[in-house]
């Protein structure tokens, strides 16, 4: 479903209109009318984190689930502390899913300081990573889910 947002680019991979998609409540994410604080998370998650992963792997990443508001959060089952209601997060995955795990370790070790939390989680579908901005007043948190159910916690602050 295109929208108003679709042609406002935020690098040369990344549009709002991207951010702001959900593929279970299409209707709802249309009609979502950011703020500018909403605008300017989503473009420092674009330009900090998305593009350059989408520039060092080379291959699309997609945005599953970005922006969160008018009860889009809570239709999907986010959690009430998400960061997703105030761009700030995002869940993705590469159009090569056998990527992720890589696209995983790349965002944890060499972006290290521009995102607040990130998480790797395997499923049916392939997985995805869920990254989000540094947020005032939350730790730093990193994890791996992996198919089995096993979690692996990894280290943020040395």
């Amino acid at each position: 479903m295109r929208t108003e947002y679709d042609d406002i680019r935020f690098t040369t991979n990344f549009s709002m209109g991207e951010m702001m998609k959900s593929a279970l409540f299409p209707e709802v994410a249309a009609a979502m009318k950011p703020e500018e604080y909403h605008k300017q998370n989503m473009f420092l998650l674009a330009v900090l984190i998305l593009q350059p992963v989408r520039t060092y792997f080379n291959m699309i990443i997609n945005v599953d689930s970005g922006l969160r508001i008018d009860g889009l959060n809570g239709l999907v089952g986010g959690s009430t502390t998400s960061l997703h209601p105030e761009g700030k997060a995002a869940d993705i995955y590469p159009e090569n899913r056998s990527a992720l795990r890589d696209i995983f370790f790349y965002i944890k070790d060499e972006l290290r300081g521009r995102w607040g939390e990130l998480k790797y989680v395997e499923n049916e579908n392939g997985g995805f990573i869920h990254v989000a901005l540094p947020h005032f007043g939350k730790e730093p948190f990193c994890s791996a889910t992996y198919i089995d159910g096993s979690v692996e916690y990894f280290k943020v602050l040395e």
